[in-house]
């Protein structure tokens, strides 16, 4: 049985495996130069960075067509989609819900632009921003998403966390 957040205690200790070791740690045992080198062989590889970068397009080009099993495929069946001012939607049903409500919106102009991919090993981040048109006004926001490897090789989301950027612009 998969423990929910199992995903979540693995990206906090690779994460945190990547750094130097503080002094007074448990960590601080380990010689210093070990802990860069072994995590620079764990980095993502240029084709990881470019697959995540590509889910995010993927992303933008199915909220352009309001295509919602498209979006619906994006995100593993685990994943929590965290929208601003509202409750976090847990797991693929309550997410396929979401993107039913963002597809009758009627976006268009949906551009997602990643500004740091990294990761280790199987799991990544991607910080970026993001730029629609819906209803005639212009939105621009902020995300963060954490994505997980799949047993075939591609990349999903397992957290989806974004924000806007104050009022739409008309």
């Amino acid at each position: 049985m998969r423990r929910p957040v199992s995903w979540l205690a693995a990206l906090v200790l690779t994460l945190s495996a990547c750094g130097p070791a503080a002094k007074g740690t448990a960590g601080a045992a380990l010689d210093s130069t070990s802990v860069p080198a072994a995590a620079a062989a764990a980095s993502l590889s240029a084709a990881d960075v470019a697959a995540i970068k590509a889910v995010d397009a993927a992303w933008a080009a199915a909220a352009n067509r309001g295509d919602v099993a498209a979006l619906a495929a994006l995100y593993a069946e685990d994943a929590v989609l965290q929208a601003p001012d509202a409750p976090p939607s847990m797991g693929g049903a309550a997410i396929r819900k979401d993107m039913e409500a963002l597809a009758a919106m009627k976006l268009s102009g949906v551009a997602l632009f990643p500004r740091r991919v990294e990761g280790r090993g199987d799991l990544a981040y991607d910080v970026g921003e993001f730029t629609m048109m819906a209803g005639g006004q212009t939105m621009a926001g902020h995300y963060t998403e954490v994505l997980r490897r799949q047993p075939d090789g591609s990349w999903k989301y397992i957290v989806d966390a974004y924000a806007m950027n104050g009022a739409p612009k008309k």
